[in-house]
């Protein structure tokens, strides 16, 4: 490492010189000098690891100027085959078979110098951006095994994506883990309380200083350390759903909030088979019953669904649902009023009272304030009726003409992660909407705006080397307002892309009155399509026939 005589002795004489004794039973022992290692505390601590690792370092720079290796190149002549940053160090190789057998006998050297070990057991050869038959040839050259995205590393499930709630599992299992033994013995008590939420918020904190926690996973933790001993009946509910497999009545048709919730409950008991009335009494051997046939279904569950499958829309579907709510406790009433006061409603009045109860609650739940029930009770299914939620209404790209007069083409990008494998498509087409030519390509792996620029340039390029579109008006639509902005700057809009923006610059000139320009992702569908085909393909062009 080039360190002089007179420096080395100097670090000898740091480490041999001090002198330890050890307390046993309280009582210290004689002093004795030291063989190897560092004191707690010593001065040449954070020193050590840079001392070591320089000869690692040493040791790769080396072999790169023997041709043992080769780093990789960053431009400008510039190859980098290690670099070091605390107590991490990365190594950079060309991507051939040999240069990782010499870089694992240099690990191997290093171990036996140092006694810093890597272990190749636990390691994994991950594949990103390559194909596995080489992963296979470089796992087998380093001793260790394959393995794919996502990995855990360093505590984190590298390659996952953040946004999907199983990326959030191991904090779940892990604030169960904790949370199950002491629900019975300390959750109750407030005196602990504190303390527990206090190591419970503590366990995702590490992930949440690397990630953004989605709305929905911060709602489920918050749901699991939220327990008091006392019965909750959203829990209750999650575990009889997990539990019972059979649900034959849908319990989001019955518990809706469009009614009271003494009619819901009776609700759901009469679609559950536990209202006690002469037929459920029977099936318990209280009372007789004769062998009648039922003149409707076999049972409420089936008259329910059918009633649910009448509806006559989605927007009718609430005030439907509600009216099925109000037969039901209405024909109870009825039916109690008949048995214990013999009073026998009419047809006419039963039915005034279910349509009066259907506006009373409809209106008493917000969905219909600013209607009076005089009015609802004349068409109360109209009514009621409920605007549905609004889709998004995506135009379809055909029947979007060209800005100008002339062609449009269409062009758009497509990868799997970014950087990754990238597709690149586009479509070209006249002011009728006829397909003139088209084009799908995989392209290797790039960024977004990388990929993005390269479909402009493939569009123009191709459009330049077709002698019947020189001179035409030509609009390339793109979807990414940056790559538009760079190529319709006036310096050089962006330096990495400084090249390739010169080219498409010039093809624009030379084809005449063509422009590049943005448009939303909504019209560009077809062309994002054709990017995505590309993506997943080994070949060149699907398609580059010009009309």
């Amino acid at each position: 490492m080039g360190f002089g005589d007179r420096w080395r002795q100097w670090m000898m004489s740091c480490i041999s010189i001090p002198k330890l004794s050890v307390l046993i039973n309280g009582s210290p022992t004689a002093q004795f000098g030291m063989e190897r290692g560092l004191r707690q505390g010593d001065l040449l601590s954070p020193f050590l690891f840079n001392i070591v690792t320089e000869g690692l370092s040493s040791l790769f720079q080396k072999a790169s100027n023997l041709g043992i290796l080769r780093g990789a190149n960053c431009g400008n002549g510039v190859l980098i085959s290690n670099l070091q940053f605390a107590d991490d160090t990365m190594l950079f190789l060309e991507p051939r078979v040999e240069y990782l057998r010499n870089a694992r006998r240099i690990l191997r050297c290093f171990e036996l110098a140092a006694g810093l070990k890597l272990n190749f057991l636990k390691s994994r050869v991950v594949k990103v951006g390559m194909k596995w038959s080489k992963s296979n040839v470089w796992a087998d050259a380093l001793l260790c095994k394959e393995g794919s995205l996502p990995i855990p590393y360093l505590g984190l499930q590298l390659g996952a994506r953040s946004n999907m709630k199983t990326f959030w599992n191991p904090i779940r299992n892990s604030i169960k883990k904790r949370l199950a033994p002491w629900k019975s013995k300390f959750l109750n008590k407030g005196g602990r309380l504190i303390l527990i939420k206090a190591v419970l918020a503590s366990i995702p904190a590490y992930y949440l200083s690397v990630y953004k926690i989605p709305a929905g996973v911060a709602n489920d933790l918050e749901k699991l350390q939220s327990a008091d001993g006392k019965f909750s009946v959203g829990s209750f509910r999650i575990q009889l759903e997990d539990s019972i497999s059979d649900f034959s009545v849908d319990h989001k048709l019955v518990w809706q909030d469009c009614c009271p919730p003494k009619v819901e409950i009776f609700n759901w008991q009469v679609l559950r088979g536990h209202v006690m009335v002469r037929q459920v009494l029977h099936r318990f051997g209280v009372v007789q019953w004769w062998e009648v046939s039922s003149c409707l279904t076999d049972s409420i569950k089936t008259w329910f669904q059918g009633w649910h499958g009448l509806c006559p829309s989605i927007s009718h579907r609430r005030v439907w649902d509600t009216l099925f709510a109000a037969v039901i406790w209405s024909i109870w009433e009825s039916r109690n009023q008949l048995i214990f006061n013999g009073e026998d409603p009419s047809l006419t009045q039963a039915a005034n009272i279910v349509k009066f109860r259907t506006a009373l609650w409809f209106k008493h739940h917000g969905r219909g304030s600013k209607i009076p029930i005089s009015t609802m009770l004349l068409n109360l299914i109209e009514s009621c009726r409920e605007s549905p939620p609004k889709k998004k209404i995506q135009k379809e790209e055909e029947l979007i003409p060209p800005f100008s007069l002339g062609l449009k083409f269409n062009i758009d990008s497509s990868a799997r992660c970014s950087p990754g494998d990238v597709g690149i498509g586009g479509i070209l087409r006249n002011l009728l909407g006829k397909i003139l030519g088209m084009f799908s390509e995989h392209i290797g792996v790039y960024d977004s705006n990388t990929a993005e620029m390269t479909a402009i340039h493939r569009a123009v390029t191709m459009c330049a080397e077709t002698p019947g579109l020189i001179g035409k008006d030509i609009d390339i639509v793109s979807n990414s307002k940056v790559t538009v902005s760079w190529v319709n700057a006036n310096g050089v809009g962006s330096l990495k892309h400084s090249k390739i923006i010169y080219d498409i610059r010039s093809c624009l000139i030379s084809l005449g009155n063509s422009r590049v320009i943005f448009n939303s992702r909504a019209s560009n569908s077809f062309a994002d399509c054709l990017a995505k085909k590309g993506s997943a393909m080994e070949g060149d062009f699907l398609s580059r026939e010009f009309q």
